[in-house]
């Protein structure tokens, strides 16, 4: 009568071929959260231009982002407390009454995102591969493309 079970080889054997399958698949799945976190950061931005909008509609300037919110013309309050949402960081600047801009950059550049988003008061979304975790100035994000 022989023995039942497995030998250590074939342990060894299926172990393997696991690590392989799963150094194979885990990289394939953080990379396809990349075009849904790049999706709602667009519309994230866009959320905040409507907001914008109906903020100057009611007030004589452009709001930031704790206006927006306090007033509820605006409802995403992680950007409040970590600038955060989807693997991008938010950034909402208001200079004087007549202008503002947002942007959102990844957190993790290639991790969670690889486009830069930027937006105006002219409502036109531009997008931009940046290698730079820094933001950039007004006058080279109107060099991006358009992201519509």
């Amino acid at each position: 009568m022989g023995k039942s079970g497995f030998t250590i080889f074939e342990v060894l054997l299926v172990a393997m071929i696991i690590a392989i399958i799963t150094a194979i698949a885990v990289p394939m799945l953080v990379r396809s959260k990349i075009p849904a976190n790049e999706v709602s950061a667009q519309q994230t931005l866009k959320a905040i231009s409507a907001a914008q909008i109906l903020y100057r509609r009611y007030n004589p300037e452009y709001g930031t982002v704790e206006q927006l919110l306090d007033d509820q013309y605006l409802f995403e309050e992680n950007l409040r407390t970590t600038g955060l949402k989807s693997g991008y960081l938010f950034q909402v600047t208001v200079d004087g009454t007549n202008t503002w801009y947002a942007e959102a950059r990844p957190e993790s550049y290639q991790k969670t995102g690889v486009m830069t988003f930027y937006i105006d008061e002219t409502l036109i979304l531009r997008a931009c591969d940046l290698l730079t975790s820094e933001y950039r100035d007004r006058v080279e994000a109107y060099q991006w493309d358009a992201a519509d």
